[in-house]
C-alpha cells in the first residue's frame, strides 16, 4: 500500500516573527488534524521550529491538506510555506493513526524530504516525488504554475479561498465577505482560483490512479 508523506516547512518566518509564526502553524496543523483525521495515517506535527510533517493513508487528500494549510497559513498570516509530497512506502504502522511521523519510517519519508529540498533549493512551492520521475514530471509542472499564483495572490484572497474551502459554497463566502456572489465568482475565475481548484482535482484523480 502506498502512502504519501507531506512535509512542510514556512516561508520567511523569521522576518514574520518566529514566535508568532509558530503559534500560527501550531493552530493550523491543530485544526488540519481534526479536518483530515479519516485520511491521516499520523498526525501533522512541527519540527525543527518552523518545519511540519503528515502521513496519509488517503493519498489524494494529501492535496486537499496542503491547498487548506496554505489558504489558512496565507489568510490569517499572511505567511506561506513549501511543500514536499513523498509517495511511497511507510514503515512501523500498526495501528492507524499513529501517534506520530517520528516513529515511522520508510521511503515516502525519504521521498519527501528530497522533494521539500528541491523546492527550497529551486524557490519553488510544491515538489512531489513519487516511485516513476516520468510519472511525477506532469505534476510538477502543474504545481510550478500553482506556485505562481501562490506568490501573487493577497491575503482577502487567500481569506475567500480559506472560507471557499470551509464551506465549498461561494454564497456563504460571498455573505461572510459582505460582497456580491458575483464579485466573488468573477475573482476567483480572474485571478485563477477556479482552474487551481479543477487542476487539483484532476491532480487527485492521478494519484487515486498511482496509489
Amino acid at each position: 500500500m502506498a502512502y504519501a508523506v507531506l512535509n512542510g516547512d514556512l516561508i520567511s518566518s523569521r522576518r514574520y516573527g518566529a514566535a508568532r509564526a509558530a503559534r500560527l502553524l501550531d493552530q493550523a496543523l491543530k485544526a488540519a488534524n481534526r479536518r483530515f483525521a479519516r485520511a491521516l495515517a499520523a498526525p501533522f506535527m512541527p519540527f525543527q521550529g518552523d518545519a511540519f510533517q503528515g502521513v496519509f493513508a488517503d493519498v489524494p487528500a494529501a492535496l486537499d491538506a496542503l491547498l487548506w494549510i496554505e489558504a489558512r497559513l496565507e489568510a490569517k498570516g499572511p505567511i506561506g510555506a513549501r511543500y514536499g509530497l513523498g509517495l511511497g512506502r511507510v514503515e512501523g504502522l500498526k495501528n492507524l493513526p499513529a501517534p506520530s511521523p517520528a516513529l515511522l519510517a520508510g521511503n515516502a519519508f525519504i521521498r519527501a524530504e528530497a522533494a521539500l529540498k528541491e523546492a527550497k533549493r529551486a524557490r519553488l512551492r510544491i515538489v512531489l516525488k513519487g516511485d516513476d520521475p516520468g510519472l511525477d514530471a506532469p505534476y510538477n509542472a502543474a504545481f510550478r504554475l500553482g506556485g505562481h499564483l501562490f506568490n501573487r495572490w493577497p491575503p482577502e484572497l487567500w481569506q475567500r479561498l480559506y472560507l471557499y474551502l470551509e464551506s465549498g459554497d461561494l454564497g456563504q463566502v460571498a455573505a461572510r465577505e459582505k460582497v456580491s456572489y458575483q464579485a466573488i465568482h468573477k475573482q476567483f475565475k480572474s485571478r485563477g482560483v477556479r482552474d487551481l481548484l479543477e487542476a487539483f482535482r484532476a491532480l487527485k484523480v492521478g494519484l487515486e490512479a498511482r496509489t
